[in-house]
């Protein structure tokens, strides 16, 4: 998943997490649904995630200690931050990749 944030392929990113069905895996793929929205909207999209799987993770682990809502909106904040960083400039390095992939090519000269 983060070979395709870093590459700009937020789309497979998605897909990866939605066929994942793991909750750490849903709570990243909030986030990346609102990469392109304010660093505000993607970071209550991922809390909000947080908070519907954080007891469900509890709840099949057994540890509530090391998953109390500190770490785990500590543990989303890295991966915001993450998203936020590579996020934006993955995806205008693709755009760039893109553009120069379709132009016309110039032959060599001899």
């Amino acid at each position: 998943m983060q070979k395709c944030i870093l590459a700009g392929d937020v789309a497979k990113a998605v897909k990866m997490c939605s066929a994942a069905n793991a909750p750490l895996a849903r709570i990243v793929q909030a986030g990346l649904v609102k990469v392109n929205r304010p660093d505000e909207e993607v970071q209550a999209a991922m809390d909000e995630a947080a908070l519907r799987e954080v007891p469900k993770i509890a709840v099949r682990t057994g540890t509530r200690s090391s998953l109390e809502p500190g770490h785990a909106l500590g543990l989303l904040g890295t991966i915001a931050g993450l998203i936020k960083s590579f996020g934006p400039s993955a995806a205008s390095r693709s755009t760039r990749a893109r553009r120069h992939a379709s132009s016309p090519r110039e032959s060599p000269k001899r």
